[in-house]
């Protein structure tokens, strides 16, 4: 949740506080790359056995008998190392950008958007059922397009975006046409509407 929280606090101090918000920002991955190193620990050295997981679920929307849909996280050995490796990849960038980006016009408006990226990276290696992984998935799709033309005023980056944009959008079709066949797939064979 740090990524979370940092975009939400960075989204409203942006346009006053830059400085801060960058701060605040980066500060955030690292504090989730600080508990990703913890749960990769524990997973990978030994303090929990070579099959163990974790996986806490609770009801988000819930319409009765005919739908609902329960979020959750599901970590396990591969989800430590992923874990890892997104928040640590993540903190090196926004470390790194705090230099490269020093002079930008948006500086603070590029780290805001970097950790709604972050937060939906954590959010598609956390995911316990397709639903919200393509949620997530879809997160990190549109920050791709904001990120990619975030020089919008320069044409080929404007371009570029609108390609990404499409190509990805075309994929997550198909991927929601898969999820649908999948949930009428559990419909019929347990009579539940649930994911």
């Amino acid at each position: 949740l740090f990524p979370l929280f940092g975009f939400i606090l960075g989204a409203f101090l942006v346009s006053k506080f830059e400085k801060l918000t960058v701060a605040i920002c980066t500060l955030s991955i690292f504090g989730s790359f600080l508990f990703s190193a913890r749960i990769f620990w524990n997973f990978v050295f030994g303090v929990y056995s070579k099959d163990y997981y974790i996986h806490k679920v609770f009801t988000w929307f819930d319409l009765g008998e005919k739908f609902s849909w329960n979020l959750g996280i599901y970590i396990d050995n591969m989800g430590a190392i992923m874990l890892l490796m997104v928040s640590g990849a993540a903190f090196l960038i926004h470390l790194f950008s705090t230099f490269y980006m020093a002079h930008d016009k948006r500086f603070g408006q590029f780290f805001v958007y970097m950790n709604l990226f972050t937060m939906g990276m954590l959010g598609v290696v956390l995911s316990d059922n397709l639903l919200s992984f393509f949620m997530f998935w879809e997160l990190m799709g549109f920050c791709s397009y904001s990120l990619i033309g975030f020089y919008y005023e320069k044409e080929e980056q404007g371009n570029a975006s609108l390609k990404a944009f499409m190509t990805t959008r075309v994929g997550d079709v198909f991927f929601l046409m898969g999820i649908a066949v999948v949930w009428l797939g559990i419909k019929e064979s347990t009579g539940q509407g649930s994911f």
